[in-house]
């Protein structure tokens, strides 16, 4: 029978081959065998945000956590799944009470991670002071976030309108573009989306819809906080610009190659 430490490395290595089905069936197993023990819960935590299944992976931590509250690493994990679940009050007291971290890396996300729910809490300056304690931390994995003026964001968006090429622009006298600062509980269960088409698609319109007016939002907050400059901002807007407008014409999000 396998030990624990033969199960832990076994899951590390099909973790770091990208082999999903594997690494499945071995945490399976090894919950079979060690089902109490809290390294094994952890990773079946981890596999769940991965997997975006953000309730999954609270609920796994919060079972864990009311058994073993001083496990740093699934107390650091939920306060991560917070902020994905977009409950930034909730994910801001959690991070703040973690207690004293030596990694620098860790360290730098859980500023930067502070920083994302100031800055949906509507306090940018405190944002700003965390996303700044990160980005010195460690510079290549947290630089600090853009912060362009609304007019200068809105032209990068007219920009990649005017890159679209001229047979399908005609098509979109019937598409509002707007920008926003951030989606909304409205807008779905993304607090990070970058955009959103809302409408009728072209294939699906009937004499009845075939002058609805669509309506494409692209959010300025949602590009800002992972771009560290105007370049890479450009062109996640651009990108995101395209896979909104595909979706206008029906093309469905796994057909859209480079632009999912």
């Amino acid at each position: 029978m396998d030990t624990l430490d033969d199960v832990l490395d076994r899951l590390e290595t099909l973790d770091e081959a990208d082999d999903v089905d594997a690494l499945h069936a071995a945490l399976a197993e090894g919950l079979d065998h060690f089902p109490d023990v809290p390294e094994l819960r952890e990773w079946e935590a981890s596999i769940a945000r991965t997997e975006e299944r953000f309730a999954d992976a609270l609920a796994i931590l919060d079972t864990l956590l009311a058994a073993r509250p001083r496990r740093s690493w699934a107390r650091r994990e939920r306060a991560s799944v917070l902020v994905d679940l977009g409950r930034f009050e909730e994910a801001a007291a959690a991070l703040r009470a973690l207690g004293p971290e030596r990694d620098r890396t860790v360290r730098a996300s859980i500023h930067h991670d502070l920083g994302l729910c100031l800055d949906r809490l509507g306090r940018p300056d405190e944002a700003d002071t965390e996303f700044g304690r990160a980005a010195r931390l460690a510079p290549h994995d947290y630089p600090m976030p853009l912060r362009l003026s609304e007019a200068r964001f809105e032209a990068l968006v007219a920009a990649a309108l005017d890159d679209i090429p001229a047979e399908f622009a005609r098509y979109l006298d019937q598409v509002v573009v707007r920008v926003r600062d951030h989606p909304g509980p409205e807008d779905g269960d993304d607090p990070f989306l970058l955009g959103l088409y809302v409408g009728v698609s072209r294939p699906e319109r009937t004499l009845a819809t075939e002058d609805h007016l669509d309506n494409i939002l692209i959010f300025k907050r949602s590009h800002e906080v992972h771009c560290s400059d105007e370049r890479t901002l450009r062109d996640d807007v651009r990108r995101t610009v395209v896979h909104e407008i595909a979706h206008h014409f029906g093309i469905a999000h796994e057909d859209m190659g480079d632009y999912r």
